[in-house]
């Protein structure tokens, strides 16, 4: 099996322990894990 990535997209304003958590668990499963944040502007603060 080739080498498997995870993406990890969010508009998370502000980063919490739980998106660091989440970030964690998908590095112990996947070869590379990416992570992007965008802006969302439907979302309020």
């Amino acid at each position: 099996m080739g080498k498997s990535i995870a993406l990890f997209g969010t508009s998370a304003d502000p980063p919490t322990i739980g998106h660091k958590k989440i970030l964690e668990e998908l590095s112990k499963i996947y070869a590379f894990t990416i992570s992007y944040v965008s802006n969302n502007p439907k979302k309020s603060t």
